[in-house]
C-alpha cells in the first residue's frame, strides 16, 4: 500500500518573502523591503522551494524567475491579496460588497440608508465600486464577499439571485426634436449618433438583443467611459444614448434631458446580487444581499 506524502501547508511569509524577491530583483533588496534580515529571508525561500518541490528562481544565470516561479507568482499574488481581505473582514466586522459603477451610483445608496435605519446598522457594509467585469474578478479572487453587478456570466461555484429591475430609456437634449414626444420608434435609433458609456455594462448587448429584427445595426459613434460623461454628451448635443433610468432621475426633473420610451420596446436590465456558493449566512454581506432580493420581490421583480 502506498503512502500519500504529507501535503504542505503554504506558509504566508514565505510566500511574501517570494514575492518580495521576485518584485525587488535579489534577495537583499527584498530583506530591505521587507524590514527583515538577509539570511531570514534567503531561508524562508529556500523553506518554500523544499514545501513545492521546486526552484523557483535561476541562481546561475543572473536571477529571475524559472517557469514554476512564473507559475506561481499570480497565485501568490492572490494568496496575499485574499489573506489581507480574511484579515480585515475578521477584524472589522464588514461585510465587504462590490458593486457595478452604475448601480453603487444610482441605485444603492437610498437601499443602503434603508437597511441601516431597519435596524441593521451594526453590520457595517464596505462598499467599493468598478467596472462589471472588475466586479466579477474581485468576486473571484475572493476580494469581496458580494459582487452587484449589471449581467451574470454564469461561472461556477456561484450563487446569483436577480434583485433589481432597471428601466432603460433613450435620452435626448431638450432642444432634441424627439425631446417633445414620449417614445420613439425603435428604427429611428440608426438615424441619429448614438453614444456608449462604461464598457462591459451589458447595456449594448441588451440593446442588440431587444432590436435583433431591425433591418439596420444600431452602431454606436462615440464610447465614453462613465454614464456621466454620457449625460453631458448628449446635454451638449453630440447624440443620444440609452441609459438606466434612475442614472438620469434628476436631469429629466429639472428639464435638462429628456427621456423616451422606446416604442413597442420595454427595455430594461435585471441586476444580480453574486456570492460563492458555500457562503455562511452569517456574513454581515450575506444578509445584505438577502435584504435586497426581498427588496425585488417587494417590488414585484
Amino acid at each position: 500500500m502506498c503512502r500519500r506524502p504529507a501535503f504542505n501547508m503554504l506558509n504566508l511569509v514565505q510566500i511574501e518573502a517570494f514575492l518580495a524577491v521576485a518584485d525587488e530583483g535579489s534577495v537583499g533588496e527584498a530583506a530591505k523591503a521587507l524590514s527583515r534580515p538577509q539570511p531570514t529571508v534567503s531561508h524562508q525561500l529556500k523553506n518554500l522551494e523544499a514545501d513545492l518541490g521546486a526552484v523557483l528562481f535561476h541562481r546561475q544565470t543572473g536571477g529571475g524567475l524559472t517557469a514554476e516561479g512564473a507559475r506561481l507568482y499570480p497565485m501568490a499574488k492572490r494568496l496575499l491579496t485574499m489573506a489581507a481581505a480574511a484579515r480585515e473582514s475578521v477584524l472589522a466586522g464588514h461585510g465587504r460588497v462590490a458593486a457595478a459603477t452604475n448601480i453603487g451610483t444610482y441605485v444603492l445608496q437610498p437601499l443602503l440608508k434603508k437597511y441601516q435605519d431597519e435596524g441593521a446598522g451594526s453590520e457595517v457594509i464596505s462598499l467599493t465600486m468598478a467596472s462589471n467585469p472588475e466586479v466579477l474578478e474581485r468576486l473571484s479572487e475572493g476580494e469581496c464577499e458580494v459582487a452587484l453587478t449589471e449581467w451574470w456570466d454564469k461561472r461556477p461555484g456561484f450563487t446569483a439571485m436577480p434583485w433589481y429591475k432597471e428601466p432603460l430609456a433613450v435620452i435626448v437634449p431638450p432642444d432634441h426634436g424627439w425631446a417633445v414626444q414620449e417614445s420613439i420608434a425603435p428604427e429611428k435609433l440608426s438615424r441619429e449618433p448614438m453614444i456608449g458609456g462604461e464598457p462591459g455594462s451589458g447595456t449594448g448587448r441588451l440593446l442588440r438583443a431587444a432590436l435583433r429584427r431591425l433591418p439596420s445595426d444600431i452602431k454606436v459613434d462615440l464610447n465614453l467611459g462613465s454614464t456621466e460623461a454620457v449625460k453631458q454628451a448628449v446635454k451638449a448635443g453630440r447624440g443620444i444614448s440609452i441609459v438606466g433610468l434612475n442614472a438620469v432621475r434628476e436631469e429629466v426633473a429639472s428639464g435638462s434631458l429628456c427621456a423616451l420610451k422606446l416604442r413597442g420596446r420595454a427595455l430594461s436590465k435585471i441586476y444580480h446580487a453574486v456570492w460563492p456558493e458555500h457562503m455562511t449566512p452569517a456574513s454581515p454581506a450575506f444578509g445584505f444581499a438577502q435584504f435586497l432580493i426581498r427588496e425585488g420581490q417587494r417590488r414585484a421583480l
